[in-house]
């Protein structure tokens, strides 16, 4: 049982138990006695007193029946007397062999005073006294004389016993009273002192549990403590003062992959985890300085059994008798972590200085853009427009790569276009291979249905995968670029819904991927190249997700690795804009021109007045609002206005469009920018406008969005 109590106690404690019944019951019974005692010796001493009255009383009569029976000596006196004399008699009697107390009232010498007398008096009345005859009148006075003589010595005897008994029993029960008080005080004494003894033992007892629950906490307080330098994550050791090793826990061993009899003392250890005698000498010497301090945190790269190198965070407390308790944490995550945060920094700065030459770079290239189709459409040179086609589909190109720049500078929603994949995935992938030492082959069957993707974007993923395929076949070898039609039913692909999309697989005769680093393939700044930014298929994965796609991996070390991309196929499979006679649209009417950008203002006046229209022209949001307001004034408004989504330093687009919807909700309002990853170019509707162009912008794509959104 828990906390029992030994046998040796519990015998002693009965015994002390039954010790103090037994007093208690003395003292009881003790008190009991004598004060019945008390109580009925009052009694026993008034009745003897009383039998002393009786004796008295009956001489008393003996006393009157002699006197009368002196005076009148007649035989009926002389009758009277004799049976008053016989009463005395036995009433002496019976007081003889009563009576208790004689040391109080005296009873003996009363009756040594009574008792001759009446015998006396009982012979003489038979038989006479001196001759003279038993009722003579002599005889009747000797008689007389002699019982009232008695009867005066009894009666002084009575009062003094008396007076005797009352002091006697006064002092008795004081007597009583004191030995009363004696006892039930040695009884209270002897009640202490066991209740001290009771109490000493119980408290005894008390403090052994207290112990004992004291030592099983602090066997359970060093079981946790143990269980926890155990268990804990860090590595935890124990050097003493002359440097020798004394403990370590299990974590240190997962850490370091040493055990405590592998490592002699500290020179031992500095030897084993840092190999490099230059880079030991420094630690050395700051474990040197440190143990002059109480608390040090020191990082060092440490070398494992196993000879793998780890970053290592070390916490020393040096304890008041020499001791060294030193933490051992594996921060070589962290610092990866920390690395890739400062990588992150640095691309974010270098997204932030690329999405400003993107946007800068797209106006300029506007301009080139804009006049090289100018001019090819002006030109009736054959030759001249062949080669302003070529430098114009070169234009293309890069604003293909302007694209690239601002989608990883800042991500943003695919602006898609329905459109086949057919030749989009010739061209790119082929672009993407110019001057490569590897060969590269299509299966794209010519029913391949219609997406709507971003060329751009989608266009960065297939550069991605096919530069990493290439880098992946340093001597050579093939790219296939195969494209099916494939429906995925219920949850055939736990990663895409139920629906028409189409594969494009991209596949290497390269070295292939490590079982180990598919799961990490896509993660940012993850790469297995020593120059790699890890950034290409990370942002190639979030193109494709952006599309409500998914990019799945295949790879066999040795043979190579696939890539499969999952895009939607459209829902109305219509190529859009196709069917559009780009050269022949004309308009009429005035359209009025935002852009900060004088060389934009001019590329655009110059397309605008191809078409019929006639340009109005302002360099910030304001003016163009003011200019509107006129116009709707006088009776003369725009037809259409076209808007730079930002102005440097004025009013872009999106709060331009905004004060010219208060004025009128119908008008056609444009939005073109060389942000192309900002919301209002890919949800124009959202902010107001009623279409979008991406910078540059061809003839063409003007014409076309003018055309569909222009009333005649």
């Amino acid at each position: 049982m828990k906390n029992a109590w030994p046998l040796t106690q519990i015998l002693l404690l009965s015994s002390i138990a039954i010790a103090i019944v037994a007093v208690v019951v003395t003292i009881i019974m003790t008190n009991t006695t004598l004060r019945s005692v008390e109580k009925n010796l009052p009694n026993t001493l008034i009745k003897e007193l009383v039998s002393l009255d009786l004796v008295l009383g009956h001489l008393s009569e003996v006393v009157t029946a002699a006197q009368i029976t002196a005076e009148n000596a007649s035989s009926q006196n002389f009758d009277k007397l004799t049976d008053k004399v016989q009463t005395a008699v036995e009433s002496v009697a019976t007081l003889r062999l009563t009576y208790v107390f004689d040391n109080l009232i005296q009873a003996s010498a009363f009756h040594a005073v009574v008792a001759p007398a009446i015998a006396d008096l009982q012979i003489w009345l038979s038989e006479g006294i001196s001759g003279y005859g038993p009722r003579s009148k002599t005889t009747a006075q000797i008689v007389l004389s002699r019982i009232l003589d008695s009867f005066q010595k009894a009666k002084i005897l009575n009062q003094q016993s008396r007076l005797n008994a009352q002091n006697k029993l006064n002092e008795g029960r004081e007597k009583l009273d004191r030995f009363l008080s004696s006892v039930n005080l040695l009884f209270l004494l002897t009640l202490l002192i066991t209740l001290i003894m009771i109490f000493l033992f119980v408290r005894q007892h008390l403090l052994k549990l207290g112990e004992i629950k004291a030592q099983k906490t602090l066997q359970t307080q060093r079981d946790l403590l143990n269980s926890l330098f155990e268990n804990i994550l860090l590595g935890i050791t124990v050097w003493s003062k002359e440097g020798l090793f004394l403990f370590a826990n299990k974590s240190f061993t997962h850490l370091t992959g040493y055990r405590v009899e592998d490592i002699k003392d500290i020179q031992n250890w500095f030897t084993k985890v840092y190999p490099d005698p230059v880079y030991r000498d420094m630690v050395l010497e700051d474990w040197n300085k440190s143990t002059q301090l109480t608390d040090v945190v020191r990082e060092f790269k440490i070398t494992c059994k196993n000879g793998q190198v780890k970053d290592v965070e070390f916490r020393g407390t040096f304890l008041p008798d020499g001791r060294a308790l030193v933490s051992l944490t594996d921060i070589t995550e962290r610092k990866a972590l920390e690395a890739q945060y400062e990588q992150a920094q640095k691309m974010e700065a270098l997204g932030t200085l690329a999405g400003g030459i993107a946007h800068d770079f797209n106006n300029l290239l506007s301009g080139i853009f804009g006049y090289i189709d100018l001019a090819r459409k002006k030109t009736k040179e054959s030759k001249t427009e062949e080669y302003l086609t070529k430098a114009f589909n070169t234009s293309g190109r890069a604003k293909g790569l302007t694209h690239q720049l601002l989608t990883f500078s800042k991500g943003g929603a695919p602006i898609k276009r329905i459109d086949s994949l057919v030749p989009f995935l010739q061209e790119t992938t082929q672009f993407a291979l110019s001057g490569a030492d590897v060969s590269c082959s299509f299966n794209l069957p010519d029913d391949l249905w219609m997406c709507d993707y971003d060329k751009n974007q989608l266009g960065q993923v297939i550069d991605n995968i096919v530069i990493n395929a290439h880098h992946a076949m340093p001597s050579g070898g093939n790219i296939q670029v195969d494209a099916t039609n494939v429906i995925v039913k219920g949850r055939e692909h736990p990663a895409l819904d139920p629906g028409k999309y189409v594969k494009i697989s991209i596949s290497d005769t390269g070295m292939g991927i490590a079982e180990k680093y598919i799961p990490r393939i896509f993660d940012p700044f993850f790469t297995t190249k020593q120059k790699g930014s890890g950034l290409g298929l990370a942002t190639s994965y979030s193109i494709v997700k952006r599309h409500g796609g998914i990019i799945d991996i295949e790879s066999i070390l040795g043979v190579g690795a696939t890539f499969h991309i999952f895009i939607p196929a459209a829902e109305h499979p219509k190529i859009q804009g196709k069917t559009l006679v780009e050269k022949h649209y004309q308009g009429s009417g005035r359209i009025l021109i935002m852009d900060d950008e004088e060389m934009i203002q001019e590329m655009m006046t110059d397309m605008l007045e191809t078409m019929g229209f006639t340009i109005k022209g302002e360099n910030e949001g304001r003016g163009a609002v003011e200019a509107f307001k006129k116009a709707k004034e006088r009776n003369d408004p725009f037809r259409a206005v076209i808007l730079d989504l930002t102005v440097k330093g004025g009013m872009g687009g999106k709060e331009t469009v905004k004060e010219i919807r208060k004025t009128d909700k119908t008008v056609p309002v444009f939005v073109a920018s060389g942000y192309s990853e900002d919301e209002a170019i890919a949800n124009p509707e959202a902010f107001g406008f009623t279409a979008s162009l991406e910078k540059p912008f061809s003839v063409a794509q003007l014409a076309r969005m003018f055309e569909k959104h222009l009333k005649s």
